[in-house]
Parts: structure tokens; sequence; C-alpha cells
């Protein structure tokens, strides 16, 4: 997979039963821009894989019902999830989720193809729904973004939500708006230019450090949790630098740890500590802060 040879792989897991080649098989046909045949392989084999890696599998076939806009499949999959024995507490958040990540996909996608300016402007400013707000962001993202340039000015500033906040300033640094704004978050005022941000999930620190976590963590439905998890801190925190440094093995095994404990694994991280000459209260500390900001996000409103 990491050589991206895809074909390879769908050649090695051909037949096989096991839980882990089969969502390595699901993801070298996600990789080919084959949905269909992924879709089918995780719905054959669900139970096996709901045993192995519930929160895996949820997360892979959601995204997969929402690339093929299969929103009714989506709801019914739902179902199947919901109706199966308890296992753990990150099984459960995950399925209180569900509900409105799909009803936040199926709107961005059946969203009318035009507004009018003023629909624009009231769903901006006065929806009391989020994913509302979200799904008019990504509209506009695509439709004449710089006419709304002051609506997104006003979004940033505003008490929204800090997803929909940060959306707002991201699009404003796509136009490159060369304007200084200041807006208050985690408690931190910032005045930034928008046009000299650097975007979040972007260059080779980025890039070579999540590489990196992957490999440490070696078990995909770990590294692919922890990756989520990086992702949404640097959400969280933008405007803020998260990775400073693409060997920084302190805070790669901090989202490792977060990650294990998500998926509730039994694995501890001595073995990084020792392997990498860390400091464990280092680790700790960092992990400890890394989850204070996750959780202190509030929850979308829809």
């Amino acid at each position: 997979m990491d050589k991206k040879e895809y074909q390879l792989v769908l050649d090695l897991t051909k037949g096989s039963s096991d839980p882990e080649a089969i969502f390595y098989r699901a993801t070298a046909y996600i990789s080919l821009n084959q949905p269909v045949p992924a879709t089918a392989l995780l719905v054959e084999n669900r139970e096996e894989l709901f045993k192995a890696n519930p929160v895996l599998l949820m997360k892979v076939t959601f995204e997969l019902r929402f690339i093929q806009k299969q929103f009714d499949e989506a709801y019914k999959d739902l179902e199947w999830f919901s109706n199966q024995p308890y296992v753990s507490q990150a099984v459960e958040e995950q399925l209180r989720a569900a509900p409105a990540l799909i009803r936040a996909n199926e709107r961005a996608a059946t969203m009318v193809k035009d507004y009018s300016p003023e629909d624009v402007e009231k769903i901006l400013l006065t929806s009391p729904d989020d994913y509302e707000v979200l799904s008019m962001l990504s509209y506009v993202q695509s439709h004449h973004l710089s006419d709304y340039i002051s609506l997104l000015r006003q979004i940033t500033v505003s008490n929204r939500h800090p997803y929909v906040r940060t959306y707002a300033l991201l699009l404003l640094l796509a136009l490159k708006d060369p304007t200084p704004i200041s807006f208050l978050k985690n408690g931190q005022v910032y005045r930034v230019v928008p046009s000299e941000l650097e975007p979040p999930y972007t260059g080779d620190t980025y890039n070579d450090f999540v590489n990196a976590m992957i490999l440490m963590a070696k078990d995909p439905a770990v590294s692919g949790t922890s990756h989520e998890i990086l992702n949404d801190y640097i959400m969280d925190v933008y405007p803020e630098k998260v990775i400073k440094a693409k060997d920084d093995r302190l805070l790669m095994t901090a989202f490792i740890k977060l990650g294990r404990e998500y998926l509730k694994s039994s694995l501890g991280i001595e073995g990084y500590i020792e392997m990498y000459h860390l400091d464990p209260k280092a680790v700790e500390d960092q992990a400890s802060q890394i989850k204070g900001v996750l959780d202190s996000t509030p929850v979308l409103k829809y």
C-alpha cells in the first residue's frame, strides 16, 4: 500500500478471509476509484469485519456510501450496525454521530444548483443549523466565491461553531484575501492575514509526518484513527501550526496513544518510548493537551 501498488494488493489478497487482508483489499479498490467492488466486499464480509474492527468498518462503509451518494443504503447500514451487540464506547460514539453525518452528506449532495445572493446570505448569517451553513459554504466555494468575501469575513469573526468559522477562514485563504482579520478561538485572540496563512493538511512536513506515523503504528485501524485525530486537532487549533518537524516522534507517539485509547486497544506505547528514547511524562502531557482541546470543542448543532 505504501508503494501505491494497488493491483498487487488485490492480487495478493484475492480469496483471503483474513479481516486485515479484506480491509487492505477494500482500500486498494478505493484507491483505484472502484467503490462498487469495495462496497460489495465489505457487505459480503460484514459480520467478520465488525468483530475484527467495527470502528474502521463503519468509517469505510459510510465513506463509500457517500462517494456513491447511496444515502438510503447508508441508513440501512446504520440500522444494521445499531442492532449489533455492544462492543465499546468508541463504537457507540460513532453510532451516535452517524445520523448527522449521513444527513449532512445527503444535504450537500442534493443541494439545489442555484441560490440567489439573498438566500445565501440568509442561510450563512441566520441559519441555526451548523450543518446547513457548512453545506452552504461548500456551495459558495464553487459558485463565484469572491462574491461572498464580506460574508466570509463576518462568519470568521462570528460566534458560530469553530468548524464553521475555520472553514470560512480557509475560504478567505483560498481567495488570497490580503485584509487582516482578528478573531477569538480557544480563548486566544488571533490577528492574521488570510493570504499569508499555510493551508492545513498540505506540504512535505505534514505528508512526511503522516507517513512516518502510519509506519510507526503498523496496525491500519490504529494508524487510520490516529491520522483522523491528528486532522481533527489541526482543524481545532488552526491557524496554529501543529507539526513543526516531520520526524517529531514524541508527537507521533501521542497521537498513536490517543488512537489506541479510542479503539480500546490493550497495547501500550512503552515500545515507542524505549525505541525513540522519549520521556513518558512528556508523551502523556502532549496527549492530554491534545485530548483536552478535542474534548472542549462543542458538538455541531443540527
